[in-house]
């Protein structure tokens, strides 16, 4: 009987190890290189806590800090966080795929849903005549968008190596045009 007794005192400590809660709101399902990362972590301890807060961006085997605090907290006492990241380049350095954020207090950690971060951007190009011969202006209108389905606000480049084009603009909203001559002199079919 005293056995039974110390074991169901030594179960009962291990179940108490658990020194805070932490809840992550669910991220948007994409994301684009550029894009803003908008989170709420919300922290309630089990008992007196002073700790860092970390989060961290995880993408395949690739790992990333996003935020760093102190934060001191007391038994039942309820702290929410507003992560606010912008993805850019110097800080996801080539990071795509399936993510997830990754947070930690004192000895808890958690796991916000998965997402997919990209860079990939669909473009659709629309000429304003079918048939393009010498001599002619052609207009050239098109929308880019990013994988989660927001236009782009960026820059387009659009080369037509054989007629020595380069065109390089800005996008609106998605939306870029331009135009360009075909030389007179330009060979039929080329």
């Amino acid at each position: 009987r005293t056995n039974l007794l110390l074991l169901f005192t030594i179960a009962i400590s291990l179940i108490s190890v658990v020194s805070a809660e932490i809840l992550i709101s669910q991220p948007s399902y994409f994301y684009n290189a550029g894009d803003e990362l908008q989170l709420i972590v919300t922290l309630k301890p089990q008992q007196d806590t002073s700790s860092f807060f970390t989060a961290n961006l995880n993408c395949n085997n690739n790992s990333v800090e996003i935020y760093r605090a102190p934060i001191s907290l007391a038994n039942g006492e309820q702290k929410e966080i507003q992560i606010l990241t912008p993805l850019e380049n110097f800080l996801i350095n080539g990071m795509e795929g399936e993510c997830f954020i990754q947070a930690n207090y004192d000895a808890e950690i958690a796991a916000s849903q998965r997402f997919e971060l990209s860079r990939r951007i669909d473009i659709a190009l629309a000429l304003s005549s079918a048939v393009v011969e010498p001599g002619t202006k052609v207009q050239i209108t098109g929308t880019a968008t990013k994988t989660n389905s927001m236009p782009l606000d960026g820059f387009v480049e659009i080369s037509i190596s054989s007629l020595n084009f380069n065109f390089i603009g800005s996008t609106a909203n998605g939306q870029f045009n331009t135009s360009f001559s075909v030389p007179p002199n330009f060979p039929a079919g080329a």
